[in-house]
């Protein structure tokens, strides 16, 4: 059975809601994303998480 589009929309919808309202956010810096991106190749490379400091 395929569920309804409009309705997974509304409870999409309802969830971003609910969502936004919980967890405060911000735009990224561009030092944020060049950090992630970065962090991103470190993963690659070595197969691991970056140590923490």
């Amino acid at each position: 059975m395929t569920p309804d589009p409009a309705r997974v929309r509304e409870k999409a919808a309802q969830i971003e809601a609910q969502m936004a309202s919980s967890v405060p956010s911000r735009p990224a810096r561009p030092a944020e994303i060049v950090w992630l991106v970065l962090l991103g190749d470190v993963r690659r490379v070595t197969g691991r998480a970056v140590p923490q400091s």
